[in-house]
């Protein structure tokens, strides 16, 4: 199993059974995500982050990232 795919799974682990809030583990696992090429995942993810706390400059940012990386200019937002 590629470390990836470990990361990933124990994120997801973490936020199902620990803390679905946590900030920290849920931005890591976006920007995995994002560099996974699975942007349109990762940005449900920052939509998550930005619901917790909408003044996060860098979830914004890296919303933003993942979406020019799949072509949506639409500017959509929560």
């Amino acid at each position: 199993m590629d470390a990836e795919v470990h990361s990933q799974r124990c994120y997801e682990y973490y936020l199902s059974n620990v803390d679905p809030n946590d900030i920290s583990v849920l931005t890591r696992l976006a920007n995995l995500l994002v560099r996974e090429n699975k942007a349109e995942d990762a940005i449900a993810v920052y939509d998550t982050i930005l619901a917790i706390d909408g003044q996060l400059v860098t979830a914004w940012f890296n919303k933003a990232h993942a979406q020019l990386k799949i072509k949506d200019y639409s500017g959509r937002s929560l």
